[in-house]
């Protein structure tokens, strides 16, 4: 969808940029597979690297609890700590539709990279290449903010440990309010985004 004009952070960095609602609402629309537009939803919806988000199994996730656990089981915890993350609403019925084992899934099988359905994507969207799927992390994490969650919600979502979140997240996520902040300002922005966009992210 060209003709969004130039980006309003243009000339910073790559992990400077940021996707304006409008802009978001453009890449969701220029979205050619249903593997692409899982892809979005869970990437705005948890904040997650896309290495997790391509990983994702069924067994991570948790309906009666409404919990993504982002790291596999058995999957050694690195610098790049994978958290797990209370579910948005706006989530739950994509994820509970889906089938098979692989959560993202072109054809049934795993899928290595998202880079050449997002290229595509964002050359339809008419975006820049400074847009990346880790812009969509830092847009979320910047609008969380905005909208008032508290840092340390954004640092749970990103998956940035202190060292008492370390050992205090195995029970915490249980708690219904558990980034119950960042949650519902996930879901408020899906809704402001279903609203832009030609294609519903609501599913009812």
């Amino acid at each position: 969808m060209p003709g969004l004009g130039p980006p309003s952070n243009i000339g910073t960095s790559l992990n400077d940029r940021r996707l304006s609602p409008e802009e978001s609402a453009a890449l969701f629309d220029a979205c050619k597979t249903e593997h692409l537009f899982l892809f979005l939803l869970l990437a705005f919806s948890t904040l997650a690297r896309p290495a997790a988000l391509l990983e994702l199994k069924r067994q991570q996730i948790d309906f009666e609890n409404r919990l993504i656990n982002l790291n596999q089981p058995g999957r050694r915890q690195t610098k790049k700590y994978r958290p797990s993350l209370p579910m948005a609403g706006v989530l739950q019925p994509w994820l509970a539709q889906t089938e098979g084992e692989q959560i993202i899934a072109y054809h049934g099988k795993p899928i290595a990279s998202i880079k050449t359905a997002f290229v595509a994507a964002r050359k339809e969207a008419g975006l820049d290449s400074t847009v990346t799927p880790y812009t969509i992390r830092h847009t979320m994490a910047t609008e969380l903010r905005k909208r008032g969650v508290p840092p340390w919600e954004v640092a749970g979502m990103l998956g940035h440990r202190s060292a008492g979140y370390r050992t205090t997240e195995i029970y915490a996520k249980y708690d219904p309010s558990y980034l119950g902040q960042a949650v519902t300002a996930i879901d408020s922005y899906v809704t402001e985004l279903d609203a832009l966009t030609s294609r519903s992210l609501i599913n009812h």
